[in-house]
């Protein structure tokens, strides 16, 4: 039964990037709060590699799994009907923390005709999935997106990745308002160690975190375990909305 400073048991939570990284973190944390979780990606084989290792670490949970084309809308609308129509009826939370690998690099070598592509995951993928799910979301529900520092701490050579985070940060507030009394919230997680990075050697990833560190007043880089702690916070609060909660170590201080 769900409890005064448990309200998630029993409670259906659906995972957009729920496969890995962040979103694989915002998964654990629901079903140790004895949540009902469905996860979606793109990808069937990460899909379903993910649900199995969640059904191993919590054998009395419940995970369900589904790829998801969140490119097009008609595949967001049939991911998220059929959360809504499995099990109890509809969809108590809706996280976000689906995207693309992060475009980098000087303006000068930004191609501004595929800057729609950095920006249809991270942010029309938000648009497809709320307005999918806004119908389903039951009273006293929830969506959390997820965002990064960038939004409010540029650094050289990130100004796609800059102007994507910002949005999404003006979206959680235009979302808040327009889906109100649901709550709309966004998590701004500083430099986390997921598989984002895998795409970047390992000797330059692994100076990259070393930089990181040092960017944080923590001098630590991010786990996916402490971002989670944020998505729990941003469902369970029934007085949060329109916020964008940071776990940056810090780093907009140094």
């Amino acid at each position: 039964m769900p409890s005064k400073f448990n309200p998630l048991v029993g409670k259906k939570v659906a995972i957009l990037g729920g496969s890995s990284g962040l979103g694989y973190g915002a998964a654990e944390i629901s079903l140790d709060h004895d949540a009902i979780v469905f996860i979606g990606s793109s990808s069937a084989a990460k899909v379903e590699a993910a649900a199995a290792k969640l059904r191993a670490a919590y054998p009395s949970g419940t995970v369900h799994g589904r790829a998801v084309n969140m490119k097009e809308e008609a595949s967001v609308a049939a991911w998220i009907e059929w959360v809504a129509a499995t099990g109890n009826k509809g969809i108590d939370h809706l996280i976000y923390s689906a995207g693309d690998p992060l475009s980098l690099g000087p303006l000068g070598q930004v191609e501004t005709e595929k800057l729609g592509d950095t920006f249809d995951v991270r942010v029309f993928g938000i648009f497809r999935a709320v307005k999918a799910a806004q119908p389903h979301l039951n009273v006293g529900g929830s969506v959390c997106l997820t965002t990064g520092s960038a939004a409010f701490k540029p650094s050289k050579g990130w100004t796609a990745v800059t102007a994507v985070t910002g949005a999404i940060v003006s979206l959680t507030k235009a979302l808040a308002v327009e889906l109100a009394p649901l709550r709309v919230n966004v998590l701004a997680p500083g430099m986390v160690v997921t598989e984002l990075w895998d795409s970047i050697p390992a000797e330059p990833r692994a100076a990259l975190f070393e930089s990181g560190k040092a960017g944080h007043l923590t001098g630590t880089v991010g786990h996916p375990d402490d971002v989670a702690q944020g998505y729990l916070f941003a469902m369970t609060s029934r007085f949060l909305t329109g916020q964008c909660i940071k776990i940056e170590g810090g780093a907009g201080l140094v």
